[in-house]
């Protein structure tokens, strides 16, 4: 799903206004990171409401990994690097 589908989606299902696509996108461009970080950077659009929507339009549950505990064994399964960037 591309950056500007998902920003036509939002506006479609009323859940952001097409200014604050707007808005985020010129942040986005500006910052050079995803649309996202934009939203939620600027108040527009919390995490947990975009995780449950993009759940929606893909047809998988939303899940929050604070609920879970993670054996020490697994976590030193991810290289240093990888947690890093994806911010695990």
């Amino acid at each position: 799903m591309a950056t500007d589908r998902i920003g036509e989606l939002l506006i479609r299902e009323s859940i952001i206004s097409a200014k604050q696509l707007r808005d985020a996108q010129v942040d986005q461009h500006r910052t050079g990171k995803r649309l996202a970080y934009s939203l939620a950077k600027l108040g527009i659009l919390g995490e947990k409401e975009l995780t449950e929507f993009l759940a929606r339009q893909y047809g998988v549950p939303s899940i929050s990994l604070g609920e879970f505990e993670i054996d020490l064994e697994v976590i030193e399964l991810i290289p240093k690097e990888v947690a890093i960037k994806h911010t695990v």
